[in-house]
């Protein structure tokens, strides 16, 4: 995984129409799946990468000035899927990226 990803996306998101509250929480979550991605990534690169690039895909779309929800739904199951996928050996980060993709949702409404 690239090291900057999720600093790429926090800097998108610290630059959005978000409210501070909105902002703050989301900032919080991607720190938190910043660590997950990390330890995943000792053991299976290519899944962390993956996570780490729908996540991106995702915050974009559903911080964008005008979310197209075409788009969004679909990065949003992928990227739950991917993490689904890792439960059992990796849940507080499924945990995470539900989180992350119930925020995403709402926002992106």
């Amino acid at each position: 995984m690239d090291k900057h990803t999720i600093d790429r996306i926090s800097e998108t998101v610290s630059r959005s129409k978000l409210n501070e509250q909105e902002q703050a929480e989301l900032l919080g979550l991607l720190g938190k799946l910043r660590g997950e991605i990390e330890t995943l990534a000792q053991t299976n690169s290519l899944d962390a990468q993956s996570i780490a690039g729908l996540a991106v895909a995702s915050t974009n779309e559903a911080v964008r000035e005008n979310p197209r929800p075409e788009v969004l739904e679909p990065s949003l199951d992928a990227l739950t899927n991917s993490a689904k996928a890792l439960e059992i050996s990796h849940p507080s980060l499924v945990r995470v990226v539900n989180s992350i993709c119930m925020m995403l949702s709402n926002i992106g409404i």
